[in-house]
């Protein structure tokens, strides 16, 4: 009891100092979800509170869920993460993208810029939003000058623009965090398996884990969070994540309840593969930042327009950490620290 009093603390300091409407969290251990605590405010206008079945944007963490299907991809047909992805998508056999892989996708070292989010801006809301934004208009007008993103209609156009955009490294070379060429991976995997990206998602992970709140790029429910912009004032209320051709690498919302479920299978995993990871010098695996600083810790985060999502596993010590905020630009790792910190005293 006293080290829940002690996280609880933790989490309402942190949700005070940062003028948080709303934030959830839950801690898995030695195979066991030991704790799930929500505080605040779903909605700051209806004052509906946030519990454990409030629907959160998992934002970049819905990559992962990408990944795990590319794994289950490759176990169940003759794909190979390994094999060039220009036997897949012949847009990519042009010269410097001849050798892209899955397995670059995955580890975040396709080599391609990443100052040209186009796939997050065909939210059409999002974007209207933001042009008229003094601090984004001028970013939204120079993405504008370079790529006409507001007129792709399909994740196959996606693949083309992709495919145009300027490399600054060698695939394979140098790890760079980019959730965007996740599209081309979500393509290979809906011609591959004759499914779209959500039918195969559903089917092959989301059912088998009874993941049953988790949804993709739903209308709004009653049960989902609002979401708030941080400013020096009260928070500014933004448009809900919505971005039905970008899915694969946004469009997954899910519950505190179903994440630690999720969370709690993969560290599973990971905890057999630790010693694979651990040998391997590479910054990602599967989708997740490895940090080899003290214990092999693995983690990943989905930060967007008013939403923060943050999901880390510590395999040495079997334990995993889930936080959800319906508010933008905080730092949730460093509140996962603090929580690490109080659970092992």
């Amino acid at each position: 009891m006293e080290l829940f009093e002690k996280v609880t603390d933790i989490l309402n300091g942190y949700r005070t100092a940062h003028r948080i409407p709303g934030i959830a969290a839950g801690i898995i251990l030695d195979g066991e979800i030991i704790y799930t605590r929500t505080l605040g405010t779903a909605n700051a206008n209806t004052y509906a509170l946030i519990d454990a079945h409030t629907l959160f944007a998992l934002e970049d963490i819905t990559t992962l869920f990408t990944a795990q299907a590319m794994l289950h991809l490759q176990s169940r047909t003759d794909f190979d993460l390994n094999r060039p992805i220009k036997d897949y998508l012949p847009e990519f056999a042009k010269p410097g993208l001849h050798e892209l892989t899955a397995a670059h996708i995955l580890a975040h070292t396709t080599g391609f810029a990443s100052d040209l989010p186009f796939v997050p801006m065909m939210d059409k809301e999002k974007y209207a939003f933001l042009k008229d934004m003094p601090e984004y208009r001028k970013s939204m007008e120079q993405l504008r000058e370079k790529l006409d993103f507001p007129a792709i209609r399909t994740r196959q156009e996606c693949v083309l623009v992709q495919s145009g955009l300027p490399l600054v490294h060698q695939a394979g070379t140098t790890a760079a965090y980019d959730v965007q060429p996740f599209m081309l991976a979500a393509v290979i995997l809906e011609q591959i398996s004759g499914m779209t990206w959500e039918e195969y998602i559903t089917t092959h992970i989301l059912q088998p884990l009874r993941l049953d709140a988790t949804c993709i790029n739903p209308v709004r429910q009653k049960n989902a969070t609002a979401y708030y912009i941080h400013t020096i004032g009260d928070p500014i209320e933004a448009p809900l994540p919505h971005n039905p051709i970008g899915a694969p690498i946004s469009g997954i919302f899910s519950n505190l309840r179903n994440m630690t479920v999720f969370l709690a299978n993969c560290l599973k995993q990971a905890e057999v593969d630790v010693k694979t990871v651990r040998d391997n010098s590479a910054d990602f695996w599967q989708g997740w930042y490895v940090n080899r600083s003290e214990n092999l810790t693995l983690s990943a985060v989905g930060n967007q327009l008013g939403a923060s999502s943050y999901m880390e596993m510590v395999p040495a010590l079997s334990l995993g950490i889930v936080l959800f905020a319906n508010m933008d630009m905080l730092h949730l790792d460093r509140l996962a620290q603090k929580i690490k910190r109080a659970v092992m005293d």
